[in-house]
């Protein structure tokens, strides 16, 4: 049962089998490819894009991205990946030791179980979870904040942030979800019986 779980083909359509790597995408099936990405978009959301904005804009671009790799690629390389960018958050971070890991493991947990279920070439199903796993993350920080800080920080202006945080996390999520969607050939995986 478990062995096949972890050998299950990806959803996406044949001809993608000779994927380059650029330009830049979630998934581009090499390794290497992925990870070199995966830490250009981490400098872009953890440097440059808060020292050009200096904070007044919020831009998450660590989930939307990584929702696709949970998503479209294999359960195997969807927890790499999972344990590289939560590694690379709680390195970068104040926070608690594990709040990241915990944070986006229940966000690939929920997606590896439900993945199956939604047909992934609508809009609905990738901005409903685009939405929950952008809320999921910024509630945790929101808990953070509450506990370990002062519960005052929490006003209009806070929560305003957060608000728009998630709003351009779906906005950017729809935009790199665009092209996945035409690849999906149908709402299972090619090949499973119910």
């Amino acid at each position: 049962m478990i062995g096949n779980f972890l050998n299950e083909s990806s959803n996406f359509s044949s001809g993608d089998e000779n994927k380059r790597w650029f330009p830049p995408r979630p998934y581009t099936g090499i390794l290497w490819a992925d990870l070199l990405w995966l830490i250009v978009i981490f400098t872009l959301h953890n440097y440059i894009f808060p020292t050009i904005f200096m904070d007044s804009i919020p831009f998450d671009f660590i989930t939307p991205w990584l929702v696709i790799i949970f998503v479209v690629s294999s359960p195997l390389h969807a927890t790499f990946f999972w344990f590289f960018a939560s590694a690379l958050l709680e390195t970068s971070s104040l926070a608690p030791k594990g709040m990241y890991f915990c944070a986006y493991w229940i966000v690939l947990s929920v997606l590896l179980l439900t993945r199956k279920t939604l047909s992934w070439k609508l809009v609905a199903p990738w901005l409903v979870t685009f939405f929950f796993s952008a809320f999921w993350i910024n509630f945790f920080e929101t808990t953070l904040v509450f506990v370990t800080q002062d519960a005052k920080q929490l006003d209009f202006e806070y929560f305003f942030c957060q608000f728009l945080e998630v709003f351009i996390t779906c906005a950017l999520g729809m935009i790199l979800a665009r092209s996945w969607m035409s690849k999906f050939q149908g709402e299972r995986v090619k090949g499973e019986s119910l």
